[in-house]
């Protein structure tokens, strides 16, 4: 079953990123899953420290993710940490089809873990999704100051997916930072264009995002 599974997510992924499709197929995490009383599993990852960390509720990681976003008509969601899934798909049920969700996840065997035990069809298939997997440091900002200019929104929210955080500090919150200087980038190349009195489309300025921990 979880075979086919994987195989459902990978044809879907191949339709949408070829690429990413390559770079996750390539990965392996053992994260081995167990079921929770709702029938959606989870898994526990190793930290730095040695501790197991849940990566999702072990009741039900849905209904964790249904009481953990709070959206307020956002251009975009910035997903920093992918877990299994959950989020991304609850997104996906609550967003407007015209809102983007960014998906950024430093490790790719997560993202191959979350294509074993979960449906990511809905996530894959949308239209207004991005991905930057196992990208860090210059590269990721430069990415991502690539894709504010080319997606054109106005305001960000940024969930961080606090599991992950704490199993990998030294990962993600490198990551959240990498975000915030290809934001504050951007912002100061706005109000460069803006001193100067050069014309400008509204739609290329950026907030500094909100922070949500879910």
């Amino acid at each position: 079953m979880i075979q086919s599974r994987f195989e459902q997510n990978r044809k879907a992924l191949e339709e949408k990123n070829p690429a990413l499709l390559s770079l996750v197929s390539q990965s392996k995490l053992s994260l081995p899953p167990f079921s929770t009383p709702s029938g959606h599993p989870t898994c526990r990852i190793r930290g730095e420290n040695g501790e197991l960390v849940l990566l999702h509720s072990d009741q039900n990681p849905v209904a964790e993710a249904e009481e953990a976003i709070h959206t307020k008509g956002e251009d975009a969601i910035l997903l920093l940490g992918m877990g299994l899934g959950y989020t991304g798909l609850e997104l996906v049920r609550r967003l407007s089809p015209w809102t983007w969700i960014t998906v950024i996840e430093p490790d790719p065997g997560i993202l191959r873990a979350a294509m074993e035990y979960v449906d990511l069809t809905p996530l894959f298939s949308r239209e207004r999704v991005a991905f930057f997997v196992g990208q860090e440091g210059a590269l990721l900002q430069e990415n991502l100051r690539i894709w504010f200019n080319k997606s054109e929104v106005d305001n960000i929210t940024q969930l961080t997916h606090l599991p992950l955080e704490k199993a990998r500090p030294s990962v993600y919150r490198r990551a959240y930072k990498d975000v915030l200087e290809a934001i504050n980038y951007r912002n100061t190349e706005i109000a460069t264009l803006l001193k100067h009195g050069k014309p400008i489309n509204r739609n290329s300025v950026l907030n500094i995002p909100a922070t949500i921990l879910s």
